[in-house]
């Protein structure tokens, strides 16, 4: 819809300034005229139109002047230059600061209406990378954060789907048994899930229970207080009031 697209109009001729207003306001676009380059420069400040088509003649900055202010400050904003005084060398010159067409003067609405079709093609083309560019990069950066364990690699599929599992299971607070013959990483895993998760900047305690005696396996896992059996001599406390608010392995769990 051409009413999407605003553009600026700058001509020190109020006469051709409001005649191409019009132009384009029949055609739908939404128009915003400026008398002069330096009207235009101070409005751009606050916002951009799509398109600047300005008149190459005019008092103090002329077209050329206005064109490459505004490529060198707003790249994206799309400049037509329109002139009586046309010629080659000025079209390259236009081109050459920047200046998406050039129209020599007396031009017709038709003329006018054709060329703004095609700078606002353009601009949707362009929308439409930068878009599919900021949507590949995020990509990017999220395949970079999915997984944020330097210790474990792996890009088989079945790797893939573990890294994505732990990313999911981690943002929970849920509990986790790892299953895996031994030496097959169940600690890195653990670890993943804990740097991770929410948790990560608490503390990760990892509990060998293959090598805790069933006499002291209570007291280790969850403390006790002075005097609760023999030997206890003072109050200790156990793993699981230790790692409060970060994670806790039990490793070789199976052997309790």
């Amino acid at each position: 819809m051409n009413a999407n697209y605003q553009i600026a109009v700058v001509d020190d001729n109020e006469t051709m300034r409001e005649g191409l207003v019009q132009v384009l306001k029949i055609l739908g676009y939404t128009t915003h005229p400026f008398p002069d380059a330096e009207n235009c420069l101070s409005a751009l400040q606050i916002s951009q139109p799509h398109i600047v088509i300005a008149d190459y003649k005019m008092p103090g900055k002329n077209g050329l002047d206005l064109t490459r202010e505004i490529k060198a400050k707003y790249p994206a904003v799309q400049t037509v230059l329109i002139t009586a005084f046309g010629s080659i060398e000025l079209a390259v010159k236009a081109m050459q600061v920047g200046a998406a067409d050039f129209i020599s003067k007396p031009f017709s609405a038709d003329e006018i209406g054709v060329k703004i079709e095609r700078i606002c093609k353009l601009i949707a083309n362009q929308e439409k990378l930068s878009r599919l560019v900021a949507e590949n990069q995020y990509l990017r950066e999220e395949e970079k954060r999915e997984f944020n364990n330097d210790e474990i690699v792996g890009q088989s599929s079945k790797m893939k789907l573990i890294f994505k599992t732990v990313k999911k299971v981690a943002a929970t607070d849920a509990s986790v048994i790892i299953y895996g013959e031994t030496g097959t990483g169940k600690e890195l895993i653990a670890r993943a899930l804990h740097q991770n998760s929410p948790r990560s900047e608490e503390a990760f305690i990892r509990v060998n229970c293959g090598a805790l005696a069933e006499t002291i396996l209570e007291s280790e896992l969850f403390g006790h207080e002075k005097g609760a059996f023999t030997g206890a001599i003072d109050n200790r406390k156990g793993y699981f009031e230790t790692v409060n608010g970060g994670t806790i392995f039990l490793d070789e769990v199976g052997e309790l």
